[in-house]
């Protein structure tokens, strides 16, 4: 059994959200976060929530009345020598407009390289993220002449 080893990303605008939060909620949402890293718990899954774009996302309860959410996705790495999957912090806020849910719907939405609206898009705008990566274009050498036959005697 292989062990998965949790990466940490987030979006810049989910940089921003917890930067506005009070210093406690803050500490609280990145104490949770970094408890999903290491551990097992993971929070209730978004999937029938009203904004379609947070299929897949889940949410954290933050503060003392849990009236604050942290929004986040879960994105499997491709195999390699380090299986490991990310944490990607889509948003952050009160619950109380659901305004956090709608920002994390539109972050979603939004994507620099056009309008892909998969875990994949969090991750290509992800500040920690790193350049993506590219596809090596095969190089087809040129065909080479075929051998002319040789002259008959």
């Amino acid at each position: 059994m292989s062990v998965v080893r949790w990466g940490f990303n987030a979006l810049p605008e989910a940089i921003e959200d917890l930067d506005r939060m009070p210093r406690d909620i803050r500490a609280d949402a990145l104490a949770l976060v970094h408890d999903v890293m290491r551990t097992h718990i993971r929070g209730p899954r978004l999937d029938n929530h009203q904004a379609r774009e947070l299929d897949g996302c889940r949410k954290l309860y933050v503060g003392p009345a849990a009236d604050w959410r942290v929004v986040y996705i879960e994105m499997p790495q491709p195999p390699g020598p380090r299986d490991h999957q990310d944490i990607v912090i889509v948003a952050a806020g009160p619950r109380a407009d659901l305004s956090v849910y709608e920002a994390a719907a539109a972050r979603l939405r939004t994507n620099h390289a056009g309008n892909d609206r998969t875990p994949q898009a969090a991750r290509a705008r992800s500040s920690h993220a790193g350049p993506a990566p590219t596809t090596p274009t095969a190089r087809v050498p040129a065909a080479a002449p075929s051998p002319r036959p040789a002259p008959r005697r």
